[in-house]
């Protein structure tokens, strides 16, 4: 989609509109056959392109958070503007030191670069024999799951893997998104499949399909040269299908080779637990009375641009994968071809030698089993002698950890390990294309004398660093967290909630920026720590105040509590959740980690902090471990309530300590007596006390149960299935797996239900008119009795009808001015139950005996009302008013575009807006509940009304002469939606 073939959208969405206003008035002036026609005709254009122009420009401002429905044009419109803005490259560095600010000669810039970039072949790689990386790696692949990795692609798993892919993401050359695809599914299915089944099949992918646009994301905001830039591909959606159906396959395999050493892109592997095990074996790294240690942190220069293809598919060859399956491989990485991107205009077309593509599926995977091959060679040379281990990663025979091209490598701190470890990566280099940046790269030592220190710095090209540092996202701390540590997240808080976006956002908008971006960037931090309470203070404090008062972040704006706030919204809140409880439940799910998994992370608690061989054995007073292991100790009472063990083969159940009896833990029946009572060891596990224990006659009824439990067991017998840890979720049910909804409500008291949240968020309901109506029902809002506990001296009378006394009930029911507005839309349809009473009002959303259709006007007209009367109030503080009528008909406009009505009864069918002044002025009895959400789905210009209309073709009536005119407009409608949904497609095609 671009300017030159779309031309100026939001123009076109303008004159649209203004042509639909002319028709619409033309057909209340002279309906007729023709008029209507013309109007559906506008009506359809406009609809199409409004809805066009805010997916465009969703979809260009990147703002996958913010939702679409919401009138966030501006805030959309203003990130793409601040987005593009950013990403123009106005000048760049040459290689031969010039500056070229014309966009040809940037072009061609960029064109030089990345072509002699991607085709160049290191004169030092030298290659790896496929008989040396079998002898290094081990794995083999099966012939079973051979055959599964050269499975026919079924047409099932071709759509599987298309509508599992993001909707909007950015195109390739050829212009289509997936949201198109899935759109035009009935359509383009069947070719699509051939296409796609073809490259498996055949071995044949054609030159276009692989054709790829390198869009260029600047890595820091001082890029002036092109290597500042990270070139991301924009892949075809037929290649990106292909290449996740290959990854799909290929993933499965990895967590049979892959070491445990390597968190990225294997299933049930966590980033969060290699920052919580370096943060074990660097604790005390900033004290001087330790024993020798180092570790060193390493990034790859350029690495998925690095790969050699050949390494690659010599490493592939060695793990026994199918040729066929290599050969799909090879074809996706080598037959690409590549266009730079610049300022929006293509530059170049030329192919590739070496390297895997940013934004293909395939590539994290291929990436990961080439640093396999990094990881064994670091592992043998510690075997061997060449490396020493660190002296906490000594029981584990630990060297590294990694996440994709991100390592951290420990040694024992002296100079040969280190000399060793830069010579497996020299070596590595030669064989793969991958080298070590030395811009990414330092060494931390510990323990250290300072002249042998001094000599490991001039030796090597590594600078000295000290900790915490940050590592992964995450600071990687030697004690417990400062606020030093922690002030990283606060300014990117700082900085997401005052960009320019988030001035343009409604409170809605902000409550959706905070909900998904800001609480996203703290989960993530949460994951891995217990954030301290002032660090959890303060992100709540920039939340409310950037809720309130935008990014001015003024706390003194408050509407309401932010304790208030974060409560579900059947309770009254908005449905944020407290930080402070999310933080225990990130801590109660590491505990789960710690009981359910092998992790890495698990195996060294286990040998170093678990040492009686149970975690509720452990006190939460010891002083073993990082500062993050101690807090996680002190959850341990909360988490005991949640977890239960199903025995399978008893090996990894304590007796005392777990709980998988229904007695409960043994432990805490007998107390630390118990192991001497009935003669069973504090380490003994289920399956040894079954093997060896021999009952024994007790006085006592406690000991005489644990007695009948173990009998009962025995005779019961074990399975030779794995023990499972049981997390007790939602209704006291215990699963296999982490519940956090389920825990976060088990681990929060409840407050009282509201029955009125139903009324105010429902499904489809408009956001921002939702959340004054949430103020409104809070009584929130400033009206003249809250304003005057703030200002004794003030006016309080109703500024729209001068009542002595303005308040929430009197501004929104009382008041004449409000009153004209509520009766006209509810007197009739609500009849005997209609009612200006707040309390009759919020009980009328949550009635059960009023039809559907009509709760559901009410639910959306309610809100209508509290904004439109809002708006209405507001104007008069500045000095000019609003007449009730126009209130009235803005509302009528309102309530037909609701998307609520539309998918209540399925139809856009469509009819003037005098058609709902004749329902507002006659009995609601007489239509239908059909024909009255017909009536309110139409969207119309503010026009003046029209009484009782004739129809101007006679035609046989019945007796009512309302649903008369309904017959006559509903006439030839029956095709349109078929015929709207093929003209959209034809436009598309």
């Amino acid at each position: 989609m671009s300017k030159n073939k779309l031309g100026d959208l939001t123009r076109k969405t303008k004159d649209a509109y203004a042509i639909l206003c002319q028709a619409q008035l033309e057909t209340l002036l002279n309906p007729s056959s023709l008029t209507m026609q013309t109007e559906s005709t506008a009506y359809t254009r406009w609809l199409h392109l409004s809805d066009l122009e805010e997916r465009y420009l969703k979809q260009k401002s990147k703002l996958h958070w913010l939702k679409v429905g919401d009138g966030n044009n501006k805030a959309f419109h203003k990130a793409a503007t601040v987005r593009e803005i950013c990403n123009t490259i106005k000048e760049i560095k040459c290689q031969d030191g010039s500056i070229v600010d014309t966009q040809e000669e940037i072009k061609k810039e960029a064109e030089r670069f990345f072509h002699d970039f991607l085709a160049h072949k290191p004169t030092d790689y030298q290659g790896i024999p496929v008989d040396d990386l079998r002898e290094l790696m081990q794995y083999r692949c099966s012939e079973a799951d051979g055959d599964l990795l050269e499975k026919e692609i079924t047409p099932e798993e071709i759509k599987e893997v298309l509508f599992s892919m993001p909707r909007d993401k950015s195109p390739g050359p050829d212009g289509y998104t997936v949201e198109f695809l899935r759109e035009t599914w009935p359509i383009v299915k069947q070719d699509f499949v051939i296409a796609v089944q073809s490259f498996f099949q055949y071995g044949f992918i054609p030159k276009g399909v692989n054709t790829t646009i390198l869009a260029l994301i600047p890595k820091k905001k001082t890029a002036r040269e092109m290597k500042d830039y990270r070139p991301i591909s924009c892949c075809n959606v037929i290649y990106k299908v292909i290449s996740k159906l290959i990854a799909n396959r290929l993933k499965k395999l990895l967590p049979d080779f892959i070491s445990p050493n390597q968190s990225a892109c294997v299933k049930d592997r966590l980033l969060m637990e290699n920052v919580l095990l370096a943060s074990e074996i660097v604790k005390d790294y900033h004290k001087d009375m330790i024993s020798p240690r180092s570790a060193i942190k390493i990034g790859i220069s350029k690495a998925f641009d690095s790969v050699q293809w050949s390494f690659l598919i010599s490493t592939l060859t060695a793990l026994n994968l199918p040729p066929r399956f290599i050969k799909w491989i090879e074809l996706c990485i080598t037959t690409a071809s590549f266009s730079v991107q610049v300022n929006g205009e293509l530059a170049g077309l030329f192919c590739s030698e070496r390297g895997l593509r940013q934004g293909c599926s395939l590539s994290p995977y291929l990436f990961v089993i080439c640093m396999q091959v990094l990881l064994e060679m670091l592992d043998k040379s510690a075997m061997e002698g060449k490396i020493g281990y660190h002296p906490q990663c000594q029981k584990l025979k630990l060297t590294h950890l990694c996440f994709a091209d991100d390592l951290l490598v420990f040694t024992d701190g002296k100079k040969r390990s280190i000399e060793g470890i830069l010579q497996i990566f020299e070596t590595f280099a030669a064989f793969s294309g991958l080298k070590i940046s030395l811009e990414k790269s330092t060494l931390y030592m510990a323990g250290v004398r300072d002249s042998e220190r001094e000599q490991i710095l001039s030796s090597f090209p590594f600078e000295s660093g000290t900790l915490p540092v940050r590592y992964l996202g995450l600071p990687l701390l030697t004690k417990r967290m400062t606020t030093s540590d922690y002030s990283p997240l606060i300014e990117r808080i700082r900085e997401r909630i005052g960009s320019w976006t988030a001035k343009h956002l409604s409170f809605a908008g902000r409550l959706q920026l905070i909900s998904s971006v800001i609480h996203s960037l703290t989960n993530f931090w949460m994951s891995a720590f217990r954030l301290p309470s002032a660090c959890t203070k303060k992100i709540d404090s920039l939340c409310s105040a950037f809720l309130w008062s935008g990014p001015e972040l003024s706390s003194k704006k408050a509407k309401i509590s932010w304790s208030e706030v974060c409560i579900p919204k059947e309770e009254g809140g908005l449905g944020l959740r407290s930080l402070k409880e999310v933080n225990k439940v990130s801590c109660l799910k590491l505990i789960w980690r710690l009981l359910s998994s092998n992790s890495l992370w698990v195996q060294w608690l286990r040998l170093y902090l678990m040492r009686k061989g149970s975690f509720w054995s452990i006190q939460d007073t010891s002083t073993l471990g990082s500062w993050m292991w101690k807090k996680i100790l002190k959850y341990c009472n909360i988490a005991s309530v949640f977890v239960k063990y199903a025995v399978g083969n008893g090996t990894s159940v304590s007796y005392w300590y777990d709980n998988w009896s229904p007695l409960g833990p043994m432990i805490e029946i007998t107390g630390n007596r118990g192991c001497i009572d009935m003669g069973i060891g504090l380490q003994d596990t289920v399956a040894n006390v079954l093997q060896t224990h021999r009952r024994r006659r007790h006085r006592a009824a406690h000991l005489i149960q644990m007695e009948d439990s173990i009998e009962e067991l025995r005779v019961k017998g074990l399975v030779g299935t794995e023990d499972i840890v049981l997390w007790r979720g939602k209704g006291d049910i215990y699963q296999p797996s982490f519940s956090t909804k389920g825990t976060w409500e088990a681990t929060r008291t409840p407050r009282a239900r509201k029955d009125w949240y139903k009324g105010i968020w429902f499904s489809n309901a408009t956001p921002k008119y939702s959340f004054l109506a949430w103020l409104a029902t809070h009584n929130r809002l400033s009206t003249g009795d809250r304003m005057l506990t703030w200002n004794a001296g003030m006016n309080t009378s109703c500024i729209l009808c001068h009542e002595p006394v303005e308040t929430r009930n009197h501004l929104f029911f009382d008041c004449q001015y409000s009153k004209i507005v509520w009766s006209s839309f509810t007197s009739k349809l609500l009849a005997a139950n209609f009612s200006t009473n707040w309390n009759v009002i919020l009980r009328l959303l949550t009635d059960n005996t009023l039809d559907k259709l009509p709760n559901t006007i009410i639910e959306v007209e309610l809100p209508l009302t509290f904004s439109g009367a809002g708006r209405a109030f507001a104007r008069r503080h500045r000095d000019f008013s609003l007449p009730s009528r126009y209130l009235f008909k803005n509302t009528v406009v309102w309530l037909r575009f609701s998307s609520a009505l539309r998918k209540l009864y399925h139809t856009s069918k469509i009819i003037s807006i005098f058609s709902v002044e004749i329902l507002l002025t006659s009995t609601f009895r007489s239509f239908t509940p059909k024909t009255f959400a017909i009536l309110v789905v139409r969207p119309t210009c503010r026009l003046p009304s029209m009484t009782n209309p004739a129809p101007p073709d006679p035609s046989p009536w019945d007796s009512n002469p309302s649903t008369k005119f309904f017959a006559w407009m509903m006439r030839d409608q029956s095709t349109r939606r078929r015929k709207n949904q093929t003209q959209q497609i034809d436009h598309h095609l």
